[in-house]
């Protein structure tokens, strides 16, 4: 049997069984891999402490897109120069990673001269709508995992995926500092749950 050739019905009924299958299959995907939905979360939880949660979707279809996030975070540890030749794996991770989350975080991902990927970090947590990036610490980082290049990436809890002006400003200022250490910014990416964009090819860089 081909996956291609199926529909989404029996793909899902394959996964978690005719019963979900039946019930849900017209539900948007999104929607079933937790991109589209947004978790519950306590209003008295400290900011600095918050959990951010994944909306909670069937196990099988979770244990899915864990595989696939971690399969393509295995590509991009191993490849070389994953810019190239599998820039849908990158998106892929970092959808996997950020598209969920009910508030902002701001990661990187550290490459080496080979753009393989040499850690992928969250570095800051901020609230529903904002995220403060501290460039400093960005630098340290980045000399820490004795980085070549970097991607970043932060999430937009709002779902609209067009970069900010406070975006466009951080990347400035990151790009600008760490140029001073010889790290080149290869990217920043903004996830808004299932979509993804990237100011690189946006010509914002």
């Amino acid at each position: 049997m081909h996956a291609e050739s199926c529909s989404d019905r029996d793909l899902l009924a394959l996964l978690a069984g005719d019963t979900f299958a039946d019930k849900h299959h017209q539900k948007p995907l999104a929607e079933l891999f937790g991109y589209a939905k947004k978790a519950e979360t306590s209003d008295n939880v400290c900011e600095a402490t918050a959990t951010y949660l994944q909306p909670e979707i069937h196990p099988s279809l979770a244990a899915a897109k864990e595989l696939l996030v971690r399969c393509m975070g295995q590509r991009m540890s191993t490849e070389e120069d994953m810019i190239v030749s599998g820039p849908e794996a990158i998106k892929v991770f970092l959808t996997g990673k950020l598209g969920h989350l009910e508030r902002e975080v701001f990661s990187a991902l550290f490459l080496d001269n080979s753009h393989r990927v040499l850690s992928y970090d969250i570095i800051f947590r901020g609230t529903i709508n904002a995220c403060h990036v501290e460039v400093r610490e960005v630098v340290k980082l980045a000399l820490q995992h004795n980085a070549a290049a970097v991607i970043f990436a932060h999430n937009h809890p709002s779902r609209s995926e067009i970069p900010s002006a406070s975006d466009l400003a951080t990347t400035r200022k990151l790009k600008s500092a760490l140029e001073v250490v010889d790290v080149k910014v290869l990217d920043h990416i903004i996830v808004a749950a299932n979509l993804t964009v990237s100011m690189s090819e946006m010509g914002l860089m």
